[in-house]
């Protein structure tokens, strides 16, 4: 699981004890290492540049990661990479079902600054007390991009349940959509 310090992961450990759990804790750190963070030790993963072997999970799952990578695409396909065939990748990302194509939101640039293309989103992260920037609003073609990863197939399922309160996203923007909760899954 590409998260590890937050109550969701401590509670899937209860359930999975197997499990490795990883953070990603910044840029210049070495994915595998493991970091001090916060009073504890936190192994560090970027899920463009994952330590473990090829075909080494049966499943990955990160939660709201993949719009703050500016290469997602290389995201998508070291997770595909990690996990053996028949293994499954789920994971949550703003998706605007209604919008076929993907928008690059700003692009990193050589002294460490964001050039901007339209005005500058940051979502909360626990972690870095500015949130954490947004590089892409996914689109439909997201599924594409998927199965373009080494991904056999993808689906788009939506985690609605008023009861227990999942029922947005709660983006910040009204204008950008209350979006539903929507969890993808790729199949290896």
């Amino acid at each position: 699981m590409l998260e590890e310090l937050t109550e969701f992961a401590a509670l899937a450990r209860t359930h999975f004890p197997g499990m490795v759990c990883s953070e990603f804790l910044g840029n210049s750190l070495v994915s595998g290492q493991c970091y001090s963070h916060n009073g504890r030790q936190v192994r560090h993963e970027s899920i463009t540049d994952l330590s473990y072997k090829s075909g080494e999970f049966d499943a990955i799952v990160h939660n709201d990661v993949l719009e703050h990578v500016f290469d997602y695409r290389r995201a998508l396909a070291e997770t595909a990479r990690v996990l053996r065939p028949g293994g499954v990748t789920l994971f949550t990302t703003p998706l605007f079902v209604y919008q076929a194509g993907n928008v690059l939101r700003g692009a990193p640039q050589k002294d460490g600054s964001i050039e901007h293309y339209l005005p500058p989103e940051y979502h909360g992260d626990p972690w870095r007390p500015e949130g954490v920037y947004t590089f892409h609003y996914f689109g439909c073609d997201l599924l594409t991009d998927i199965r373009d990863a080494g991904y056999s197939d993808a689906a788009i399922g939506v985690n609605y349940e008023p009861i227990a309160g999942f029922t947005s996203n709660n983006h910040p923007s009204e204008t950008e959509g209350r979006m539903l909760p929507i969890v993808l899954a790729a199949w290896k």
